[in-house]
């Protein structure tokens, strides 16, 4: 599972990035039981302290573009090494759109495990309709790099200018991520639920609740989520330029809870 053995649940929907503690409570009205959350945010310690039982948190060290300094990473985790809630540590995010080396990728997995050798470590990459670009920076086995690795393929895209479809370009990208990486790999998709950019004049594109669903099955019959019993969705946990939070629109959350409990009914909920 997720957790290599951490933490009680079998199954598992994290969202990315949670914000405050009040946040966490909807989302985990709504059936998220895992918060990943910024190294920078201010009320990470808090939110930690309010996970309970069967929930997990997860330290990101840098968002897209970010190449995080170890220095402060290190600190940090050191002084939360011991927290009961506290499970895992996203090192880098899309590794090969930012052009992290792998050389660099194994260094902090290795320096991670030496403060708490019980964390696991994800590593994010991203893909599109061509496939997964950038090999270079993609480590295929895990182990080295990271325990499990993150993928993103987001149907409403940006600068595409296209809504999405359960189309080819889509299909593509999911079979290029079930190639790209190890086949006992527990790969965890990044799932998205809507898009808002300056570049659209921040007007909300929604995926339709078929169409979340749609997107739900695609990773499950193409790459398979047997293994890492997990999904996470990107702007159900914060605001940004680029993606909305689902709390924002009522009728795209519920969407979205539909998806949280189709994953529970399947995997297995918590224990």
């Amino acid at each position: 599972s997720l957790s290599s053995g951490n933490a009680r649940m079998t199954s598992y929907v994290a969202a990315w990035y949670v914000s405050s503690v009040a946040q966490w409570e909807a989302l985990r009205a709504r059936g998220f039981n895992a918060a990943i959350i910024s190294s920078t945010c201010p009320n990470l310690d808090a939110i930690l302290d309010a996970l309970i039982p069967g929930e997990l948190g997860v330290i990101g060290a840098g968002d897209c573009g970010v190449n995080p300094d170890w220095t402060a990473t290190a600190a940090l985790l050191t002084r939360l090494h011991d927290h009961p809630f506290l499970k895992g540590v996203l090192s880098f995010d899309e590794v090969n759109l930012t052009g992290i080396t792998l050389a660099t990728q194994r260094e902090w997995y290795v320096q991670i495990k030496a403060i708490n050798p019980a964390w696991f470590v994800l590593v994010s990459h991203y893909a599109y309709g061509p496939g997964v670009p950038n090999s270079q920076f993609v480590d295929p086995v895990p182990g080295t790099a990271y325990d499990v690795p993150l993928v993103d393929v987001y149907p409403l895209h940006y600068g595409d200018g296209g809504d999405f479809a359960a189309g080819q370009a889509f299909v593509s990208a999911l079979i290029a991520v079930d190639a790209c990486f190890n086949p006992k790999t527990p790969v965890v998709p990044i799932m998205q639920a809507a898009w808002s950019s300056v570049e659209t004049t921040g007007a909300l594109r929604a995926i339709t609740n078929d169409q979340l669903m749609q997107q739900y099955a695609a990773w499950r019959d193409i790459v398979g989520l047997d293994m890492s019993k997990a999904i996470c969705f990107y702007g159900a946990g914060e605001t940004t330029p680029e993606d909305v939070r689902c709390g924002t629109n009522t009728e795209l959350f519920d969407g979205v809870t539909a998806v949280v409990a189709r994953h529970h009914q399947l995997y297995g909920g918590t224990t």
